[in-house]
């Protein structure tokens, strides 16, 4: 500004003229206004609302308030608008570049009422396709890739992945912590333009980390939650005991949340994300610092709420007791989605069978006994982690298969045998180990 003054000045341009072009710069409006305060002090005019349309040096001090207020406006409208296109720190900005020519994206900004979705029995809850983030830098690393899948109403969905397989991308994405690079939302069938960011009004969220208020009680960060969510003044109290009870919680109402211990801050913040019972509920690694006992009172209370979920854990065994579908994920993208049984059967999940030859590694008789064992059980192959070992499916008659298998000991010129049923974690580690090969 000073260097414009200077030019003009130099060219011996009258500075008066420019007054109405100047008052755009809030410290020369500023300057402007104290002058008139000035003159009207000198000259003892008495400076109120009657008199400040008096024309003194520069402009009348009404000009200049409603010129302020006019760029009051102005700059709080650019706040606005950038505010609602730039991306954030902290999570997804509510429209960004991308939707910045979708009206409905701008109307959904001002629609202050709850977002409702008309239930289709014909569509899925919640379709998500073609996901995809990379996190730019020196070092690109692309976190998802093209992930698609649906989820029905009431479906309790386990995420399983080792770590940097991209869950926790995958499930901040969904609750607009982070925006994704692409991708499509779709409930009831009916697209989101807004994209995840639709999903949080119908939506409770447990994150990796326990986020808490330290100076409140556990009954009191219930209740706070439960009046969030929308609970009725007159059922928040019931609402918040029944939650405590169904997450062993009881006798902890007026301890502070920095007081608990790390299982029970853990049970804390699920309680929360489930209590006023929202359409949709997301938990990232609920059970981590948990021991089995309260694991298993865990599993038991997300269950019973029979509310639509999508939880990411590290324990296979644990997550078929809470569900029937099993997302599997590795180098973000979906390598499987399916039943755990279907996952057992697909990578010949089952029983090992570990023969004891009188003659080791003698791989003679070792295939003589697979070709045995396929004869009688449709599926039966060699590990491919050891060699020694014969895998084979969960079947029916595998009692008698192995009453049968000890009266020919003798013909396999084997001593004896060990059988043991195969963990589902021994499985995806195979399937890791293939997608590498």
């Amino acid at each position: 500004m000073p260097l414009i003054i200077i030019i003009f000045f130099a060219q011996g341009v009258n500075l008066m003229k420019l007054s109405p072009f100047l008052v755009i710069f809030p410290h020369w409006m500023l300057t402007m206004f104290l002058d008139n305060i000035m003159i009207s002090y000198v000259y003892e005019i008495p400076f109120n609302f009657k008199n400040l349309v008096i024309l003194t040096r520069w402009k009348n001090s009404w000009y200049l308030l409603l010129f302020t207020i006019a760029l009051i406006v102005f700059y709080l409208l650019i706040y606005l608008i950038l505010n609602v296109l730039l991306p954030r720190n902290d999570g997804a900005p509510p429209i960004g570049f991308s939707n910045i020519l979708s009206l409905s994206a701008w109307k959904q900004i001002f629609n202050f009422k709850k977002s409702e979705y008309i239930e289709n029995v014909n569509e899925s809850f919640i379709e998500v396709t073609g996901i995809d983030k990379t996190y730019k830098g020196s070092m690109p690393v692309h976190a998802l890739n093209d992930v698609s899948f649906t989820i029905n109403k009431g479906d309790t969905v386990v995420l399983i992945g080792p770590n940097g397989s991209g869950k926790s991308t995958l499930l901040n994405a969904m609750t607009g912590s982070i925006s994704s690079d692409q991708g499509v939302l779709r409930i009831y069938g009916c697209r989101c333009p807004s994209g995840f960011n639709a999903l949080q009004d119908h939506l409770g969220i447990c994150y990796q980390d326990n986020i808490l208020f330290d100076k409140l009680s556990v009954y009191q960060h219930l209740e706070l939650f439960a009046t969030i969510r929308g609970v009725c003044c007159e059922r928040v109290c019931e609402v918040v005991d029944e939650c405590m009870s169904r997450f062993h919680l009881e006798g902890m109402d007026n301890m502070r949340s920095s007081k608990l211990s790390g299982g029970n801050k853990r049970k804390l913040c699920v309680a929360i994300a489930f209590i006023g019972s929202p359409k949709f509920v997301i938990l990232d690694e609920p059970t981590s610092g948990m021991d089995t006992s309260m694991r298993q009172e865990m599993w038991k209370a997300i269950s019973s709420y029979n509310i639509t979920s999508i939880v990411s854990s590290h324990s296979v065994e644990e997550a078929r007791s809470l569900t029937n579908r099993i997302f599997v994920m590795r180098s973000g993208e979906l390598l499987f989605d399916g039943s755990p049984n279907e996952l057992r059967r697909k990578f010949h999940c089952g029983y090992r069978l570990t023969p004891i030859f009188y003659i080791d590694g003698d791989k003679r008789y070792r295939d003589v006994l697979l070709r045995w064992m396929q004869t009688n059980v449709q599926g039966a192959i060699i590990s491919p982690i050891r060699d020694e070992d014969i895998l084979f499916p969960i079947c029916d008659d595998v009692t008698e298969l192995l009453e049968e298998l000890e009266q020919k000991l003798p013909i396999f010129r084997m001593r004896s045998f060990n059988i043991i049923v195969e963990q589902l974690e021994s499985v995806l580690y195979r399937m890791f180990i293939d997608d590498e090969n």
